[in-house]
């Protein structure tokens, strides 16, 4: 895909988990409302271009009064391979509460890819969190499913026993080897409790 031309944006500075949070708004300036786009696995504000697009197309409808809000999470880009689902929930509640209080009334959030996960993860009672009005899933996806595809059913099950041991062990925080991941995920430093949380299907 060819570089993006150049656009503006308005930076917002917000309190966060994440030290030096800042969100991105694109669109109307005077919107009453927030679209907040949340990505995949190594993407962070900007790496992808339909948000853009929607804030774009947002503008010839501004009866709807939404604006589109990008921002760094704990697991943007490198990060995930250390990060918890529970770390970007709490990224977007504060960014959530600060929408609200710059007077944004609806505020809804946008999964792309894993980015979904973190919708779904959003929804659990088990976390005390800003609520919003909805959730759009975007291609949601099966990560078990696209590693299998990448090095097999039973090297990516040989990997995930390696990660499961670790975990037993209390030494789930370290990073799994290269020689356990495909060559995709080969470069990106991922830990044993993240790898198994991201191919098994059961917890542990």
């Amino acid at each position: 895909m060819p570089p993006s031309r150049t656009f503006p944006v308005t930076v917002h500075p917000f309190e966060s988990p994440t030290p030096h949070a800042c969100a991105y708004e694109v669109g109307l300036t005077n919107a009453k409302n927030a679209l907040v786009f949340i990505g995949g696995l190594g993407d962070g504000p900007h790496t992808v271009p339909y948000p853009r697009a929607i804030a774009k197309h947002l503008e010839t409808e501004p009866e709807l009064s939404y604006s589109v809000f990008e921002f760094r999470l704990t697991s943007s880009f490198s990060g995930f391979g250390f990060a918890r689902l529970a770390d970007d929930v709490a990224d977007i509640s504060a960014l959530v509460k600060y929408l609200r209080s710059i007077g944004k009334e609806r505020v809804v959030l946008l999964g792309h890819s894993t980015g979904s996960q973190d919708c779904m993860e959003y929804t659990s009672p088990s976390h005390d969190l800003a609520p919003v009005e909805g959730y759009i899933l975007q291609a949601p996806v099966c990560d078990r499913g696209a590693m299998s595809l990448e090095i097999g059913e039973s090297k990516l099950d040989e990997g995930l026993r390696v990660a499961k041991e670790l975990i037993a062990s209390g030494r789930g925080h370290e990073r799994m080897l290269p020689k356990n991941l495909p060559p995709s995920f080969s470069t990106t430093p991922i830990s044993a409790s993240r790898w198994y949380a991201l191919g098994a299907t059961e917890y542990v």
